[in-house]
């Protein structure tokens, strides 16, 4: 278990990492978790990684931190890349010569954009979406909280269907075509995490009070139409799905809210921004979403001037 253990790599430790760590280590696996550099690597075995769990309990995430210089060339077979999504290509980058050459990159990124980069980057990789529904705060450093989860979603092909079992303990759903879900989950993140963000309000929020939610009506059904003039139909009523995470993760801070107290870069252009951008292609308006990605972008620029 250990050797194939090792084969097997998480990069970016944030929350989204530290879930997935937590995932594969349920599963029996303590993989490799790559830190960009000696410092991050140094604070990460001295202070430990835990995830608090909504039962009340802490689970201590298991791996061998390392950085890319102590990860050996050809030696991944399998890779869950958890940066941010404006990271994805320095990261990539840095894996390319460290996949086996038949290997499998998860994409764990919110928005669009991050898939494709992947793809060009390492093209002799079969890079798989993982379209994770779950919320996870970070508390603080090496320490966060999983505050709910509904259904995530994930292509895998017959050659890697072993990454089922990887992510067994984890509410997956296996699906034939990834593109519908990951502009289900365009649309639900184009609502909660700039609404949540601007409005300082975790996600709950949106469902308690009426002019939240139908801001968060009016942004997801922009998503919807510029979905279908880009030929893709959603798999389920984008709507239903806002109430649906909503209430799974009433008690979590978005990501993008978390970025925007911590003073950190936000993932809103790859997420509002490429909204407006795939809208304006298809000759399409999206005010609502255009107004909360300028919104962010503000945001992020006065706290950056302090």
């Amino acid at each position: 278990m250990r050797r194939e253990a090792e084969s097997v790599a998480v990069v970016g430790v944030g929350a989204v990492g530290t879930y997935i760590t937590h995932v594969l280590n349920e599963a029996g696996f303590e993989p490799l978790l790559i830190f960009p550099s000696f410092e991050s690597a140094k604070r990460a075995r001295e202070q430990g990684l835990s995830l608090n769990l909504p039962d009340g309990t802490s689970a201590k995430v298991k791996g061998f931190i390392t950085t890319w210089e102590g990860v050996g060339n050809s030696s991944l077979r399998v890779a869950f890349l958890c940066t941010k999504a404006y990271d994805v290509p320095k990261a990539a980058v840095a894996l390319r010569p460290k996949l086996m050459r038949e290997s499998a990159v998860v994409s764990c990124q919110n928005g669009l954009g991050s898939l494709e980069a992947i793809r060009k980057i390492v093209p002799m990789a079969e890079v798989l979406a993982l379209i994770l529904n779950c919320g996870v705060m970070r508390e603080w450093e090496g320490v966060f909280s999983l505050v709910g989860c509904s259904t995530s979603y994930m292509q895998i092909s017959e050659r890697f269907g072993y990454l089922s079992d990887l992510l067994m303990p984890m509410e997956l759903r296996i699906v034939e075509d990834i593109e519908p879900f990951r502009w289900l989950k365009l649309a639900v993140n184009s609502a909660v995490n700039p609404i949540t963000a601007v409005n300082m309000v975790r996600n709950g929020a949106i469902l308690e009070d009426p002019y939240l939610w139908r801001l968060a009506e009016l942004v997801v059904r922009e998503v919807a139409s510029v979905s279908s003039a880009w030929g893709v139909e959603m798999p389920a009523d984008p709507i239903d799905e806002l109430r649906k995470v909503c209430s799974a993760t009433s008690r979590n801070m978005s990501s993008m809210l978390q970025d925007i107290l911590s003073g950190h870069r936000t993932e809103v252009d790859f997420i509002n921004g490429a909204v407006v951008g795939r809208g304006l292609v298809k000759g399409l308006e999206v005010g609502a979403n255009r107004a909360l990605w300028l919104l962010i972008r503000y945001m992020e620029s006065s706290r950056a001037s302090r």
